[in-house]
C-alpha cells in the first residue's frame, strides 16, 4: 500500500525494506508472551471482560498486539460494552422519551450507544477487526519458525 507506515520487521519479511527509507531509531514494541489478562480499568465490567478476551486472543494470533497495544484493546472493550448497555435500554424502553410536558425528544441512550459505536469502531479500525479495515492491514505472516511481527 503506497504511503502506508509498516515496521520495519514487516518491510524485511516482505522484502520490501529499504535502509534509505528507513526510521533511524525506530521504536519497537514489546512482543506479548501470551495472551493477557484483563487489565484492572475493565475488571468491573462485565461485558467489557467477556469482550476482551476473543478481541486480544484473535489479535495475538494474527501478530498485531503488543504491550503498548492494551489501553486500546480495552477502550475498544469499554466503548462496545457501552453501546450494547444503551443498545439493550433502547430496546426496552423504546427510542422516545416523554417529558413531563409531554413533550416527545430521543432517549439518551440513542446518543449515547451511537457515540460508543462511532469509538468503538474508530478504535477497532486501528486493529482491523473490521471486513474493511482488515484489508488495510498487513499482518505479519507466520512461518513455522516465525516469533511473530517483533521477534
Amino acid at each position: 500500500m503506497k504511503g502506508r507506515k509498516l515496521p520495519t520487521a514487516m518491510k524485511k519479511a516482505q522484502g520490501t525494506f529499504e535502509q534509505n527509507k528507513s526510521v533511524s531509531n525506530e521504536m519497537i514494541p514489546s512482543r506479548m508472551d501470551g495472551l493477557p489478562s484483563i487489565p484492572d480499568a475493565i475488571a468491573g465490567n462485565k461485558r467489557a471482560c467477556e469482550l476482551w478476551h476473543p478481541t486480544v486472543a484473535t489479535l495475538y494470533d494474527l501478530g498485531l498486539l503488543s504491550v503498548v497495544h492494551l489501553p486500546s484493546v480495552a477502550a475498544y472493550c469499554i466503548e462496545m460494552a457501552r453501546y450494547y448497555e444503551a443498545y439493550e435500554i433502547v430496546e426496552s424502553e423504546g427510542p422516545v422519551d416523554i417529558a413531563q410536558s409531554g413533550y416527545r425528544m430521543p432517549s439518551p441512550w440513542v446518543g449515547i450507544g451511537n457515540k460508543a459505536l462511532d469509538m468503538a469502531m474508530k478504535l477497532g479500525a486501528k486493529f482491523g477487526l473490521y471486513p474493511v479495515d482488515a484489508m488495510k492491514i498487513s499482518a505479519p505472516r507466520k512461518s513455522d519458525n516465525d516469533d511473530g511481527m517483533f521477534g
